[in-house]
């Protein structure tokens, strides 16, 4: 089975500097333009399929791809891929005004609080997030398996994206998540291997 696993691309929380986790926001236009260059770039591997987190930036991106697609797949929305909760509280917040509106609650804010052993308040323990997308995952490959079907996408996030290569699909290789990469992973149920990666901005 090929695996198409992709991040979402450019969305307004990020052009404005806010804490995203499962804040939802849109995707700014060029985060539209990115989706469909990607759609037209892989207009001949023919997916087959497109699963999707429930989270805008990651369901437009599917949609515009998928519009550029021949035939169109379908595009399905699977709520267990959507972004770890690493920010609780600070979920939508801008960056420069977390600290002055939550300094009562927390001292200082860890650089990758989705795994910190004392998640923020309100947040996803990892533990939880981890076992979402390993069952996420395979829910997937098992959907995929019984439709026969071989060249899929999976759309979603970044927290995502490095928890399944990590702890799921082990792929040693130095995996790409910014905005609009496209991580092309050779799948079988005993190994996983990255065969190749291009993004939005350099298809």
């Amino acid at each position: 089975m090929q695996l198409y696993l992709i991040r979402h691309c450019e969305f307004v929380g990020q052009v404005e500097d806010r804490y995203a986790g499962i804040a939802d926001f849109p995707l700014t236009q060029t985060g539209r333009e990115q989706a469909s260059a990607l759609g037209k770039h892989l207009q001949s591997v023919q997916l087959q399929v497109l699963f999707t987190s429930p989270l805008a930036r990651a369901h437009e991106t599917a949609r515009l791809m998928a519009q550029e697609l021949t035939p169109i797949p379908p595009v399905v929305v699977v709520e267990a891929l959507q972004e770890q909760n690493a920010y609780g509280i600070l979920s939508g917040v801008k960056r420069s005004e977390a600290i002055q509106l939550f300094g009562h609650l927390m001292k200082e804010i860890p650089p990758h609080p989705g795994r910190s052993p004392e998640p923020l308040p309100g947040a996803e323990p990892f533990e939880t997030f981890l076992l979402r997308v390993h069952q996420a995952f395979h829910h997937i490959v098992e959907m995929a398996q019984r439709q026969h079907v071989e060249r899929v996408a999976i759309v979603t996030h970044g927290g995502v994206l490095l928890t399944l290569f990590e702890h799921v699909l082990r792929v040693p290789d130095e995996i790409h998540h910014h905005v609009g990469a496209v991580n092309v992973v050779e799948y079988q149920p005993a190994q996983a291997t990255l065969s190749a990666f291009f993004c939005a901005e350099h298809p």
